[in-house]
């Protein structure tokens, strides 16, 4: 075999290389999915005040220009929420937001890590997103986000997630979220969002929820303390592969050829103010 491999052409010999390196990388990472991941079947959800309790600058500057935005467009802030023990060496802080009159409710998040550096932990924020949510009498719920992250997770049949990751400004994404709510649930009646003072634990049954659905599709098991959501050996491959290159790349590519496509078909229309689909839009 070796012969063969010093047989062939300095080109082939590289790509074969290649070839074999991302296929190791195909089967290997999963594993290393299948033995880290967690997430916590009972998280902690903290109401925090974050003029008193400090969160990176990047999360302040973030929450203050969505909570501008999002007054614009008739929702007021509920509660700052800490979600520190989701996931292993990842904080998320969430804005926790409701619309009365429209009995639709958001959530505005920052998700950040540690890196160790020099003795000291580094913060670096991961990811901020908003998401719309409204949800109906039959069950069944539509979300709107700008997540710049494709779902790792398999789709489930009472929720369906619209992401619009290029529409920066929330008062754009809610007017695309709306426009979903008219089109794909016309006819259903909207469930009345609960008492505020129960929304906090609302969110954070809906949270488990995420994960408590991944059961019935295989890719989720709950261990035997009943402490944590893992991975299943099919959950692991498929959530690695889906954010594996290429299947990342053409799994963005087509989620934002959907988005384009329906912005379209309900007569959406930014240009003039930033383009629907640019970076220009933040």
């Amino acid at each position: 075999m070796l012969e063969t491999f010093q047989e062939l052409a300095p080109s082939m010999q590289i790509g074969l290389i290649l070839l074999v390196l991302v296929a190791c990388a195909y089967l290997l990472l999963p594993l290393v999915i299948k033995a880290t991941l967690k997430h916590n079947a009972d998280p902690s959800l903290d109401i925090f005040d974050p003029e008193i309790t400090p969160i990176p600058q990047a999360a302040v500057e973030f929450f203050e220009s969505t909570a501008r935005e999002m007054e614009q467009v008739g929702f007021s802030i509920v509660e700052y929420v800490l979600v520190p023990d989701l996931v292993p060496d990842a904080i998320a802080v969430v804005m926790l937001f409701v619309n009365p009159m429209e009995q639709d409710q958001a959530i505005a998040a920052v998700i950040w890590g540690f890196t160790e550096q020099e003795d000291a932990k580094k913060i670096s924020v991961r990811n901020d997103h908003v998401e719309f949510s409204t949800e109906f009498d039959d069950g069944s719920e539509i979300g709107t986000t700008n997540n710049t992250v494709e779902g790792a997770f398999a789709p489930v049949s009472h929720k369906t997630l619209l992401q619009f990751s290029d529409i920066k400004r929330p008062s754009r994404l809610y007017r695309v979220h709306q426009r979903a709510v008219e089109e794909l649930a016309a006819g259903k009646k909207k469930r009345r969002l609960p008492p505020t003072e129960q929304l906090v634990e609302q969110l954070k049954q809906d949270l488990i929820k995420e994960f408590y659905d991944q059961i019935a599709t295989g890719f989720l098991y709950l261990d035997s303390t009943q402490q944590y959501y893992l991975p299943t050996f099919k959950g692991a491959y498929l959530i690695c592969w889906k954010q594996m290159w290429p299947i990342t790349s053409v799994r963005r590519a087509l989620r934002r050829r959907r988005a384009t496509r329906l912005l379209r078909e309900w007569d959406i229309d930014f240009s003039g103010i930033g383009s629907p689909m640019s970076s220009s839009d933040a």
